[in-house]
């Protein structure tokens, strides 16, 4: 499995790296505020919204866009994480 995470110096975005850290898990950083990297987040998600998760598997690629309460719970089912986070302890 291959975790790519797009970001900025967002919030959102440092609780996003601070999730996937607390899990131990290893991820590409793609910074969003460089042409290139907003330019790949729009090629590879369809879309603009920040963080947003790139998680590749050998069935296939899965995009989850956001952190919010729904956002994590896709990302836990994905990921195959079972311990339930609290969103405050990341920010």
């Amino acid at each position: 499995m291959k975790i790519v995470l797009y970001s900025d110096d967002s919030i959102s975005s440092k609780a996003a790296k601070k999730f996937l850290l607390k899990h131990e898990l290893e991820f590409e950083d793609v910074n969003t505020k460089a042409p290139e990297g907003a330019c790949r987040l729009r090629k590879r998600t369809q879309q603009n919204q920040i963080p947003a998760f790139e998680i590749k598997k050998s069935h296939g690629i899965h995009v989850v866009a956001g952190f919010d309460n729904f956002a994590i719970g896709v990302l836990m089912k994905e990921l195959g994480l079972k311990e339930p986070i609290n969103q405050k302890t990341l920010a």
